[in-house]
């Protein structure tokens, strides 16, 4: 059923960053494949080598278009806390909507 899911993505973090926005299945294809695994180590490593550049790249963004340099902790902090919300709401994703 979800075997077209499972296909191994391998794309560099360079060639994420230069792609054309509307081209976004294969990181659709990760979260899905990350929603769908019941193995925590799997998640982990799913996590490690294709998630969290993006989503360090991603709070670096939100960040800086939203001024949120005006706290007063450090920006590798605020950073850490906007990739770990991110985190904490990953199992929301539907991919079916």
């Amino acid at each position: 059923m979800y075997q077209t899911v499972y296909k191994e993505v391998k794309m560099s973090f360079e060639s994420y960053l230069n792609m054309k926005l509307n081209d976004t299945q294969w990181i659709e294809d990760l979260f899905i494949r990350y929603n769908l695994s019941e193995d925590y180590s799997e998640k982990n490593k799913i996590y490690e080598t294709e998630i969290h550049k993006a989503f360090d790249k991603l709070a670096e963004n939100i960040i800086n278009t939203f001024k949120f340099m005006y706290f007063d902790v450090p920006f590798k902090d605020v950073k850490a806390e906007v990739v770990a919300f991110m985190v904490m709401n990953i199992h929301k994703y539907d991919h079916t909507k």
